[in-house]
């Protein structure tokens, strides 16, 4: 993630003081108190737990014109994050891409930018929690 993140900064012609670049889970950055404003969240890890990061940052995506984008979405799946910004906190686009490496595969990225004044989304129901912890041992199993 982080040579992709240096090509784009360079192809959109911004560097030194107006960008910073942080790799790693943004609840992790955030609970450091080393961030101010987010701009651009870009979460492309472990989707089953990109709802988590997203809460974590939240405060900090105020800013107009703040997206998150998350990859990964279809395959393997972040259920849990699409509940979460589908509860009405979020305008929402979802973009068809063709899987890394597998372009016969479909997959999903999600732009959002979240809506001025949106309160937190309710609790997920039972099933995508299970999905999620399904979502999980695949992944997992096919780490082996």
């Amino acid at each position: 993630t982080w040579p992709l993140a240096k090509e784009v900064v360079e192809w959109a012609g911004v560097g030194g003081d107006e960008i910073q670049l942080r790799v790693g889970c943004a609840s992790d950055w955030l609970s450091s108190g080393k961030l101010d404003t987010i701009d651009v969240l870009l979460l492309d890890h472990r989707g089953t737990v990109y709802q988590d990061d997203l809460r974590a940052a939240e405060a900090y995506l105020e800013t107009d014109g703040a997206r998150v984008l998350a990859d990964n979405v279809l395959l393997p799946g972040a259920p849990l994050f699409l509940a979460h910004v589908a509860s009405g906190g979020y305008d929402v686009a979802i973009q068809e891409v063709p899987e890394f490496m597998q372009p016969e595969l479909q997959d999903w990225l999600v732009v959002c930018a979240r809506r001025p004044g949106s309160s937190a989304a309710p609790t997920a129901p039972r099933e995508l929690r299970q999905w999620c912890a399904e979502v999980d041992e695949i992944c997992w199993a096919s780490l082996q």
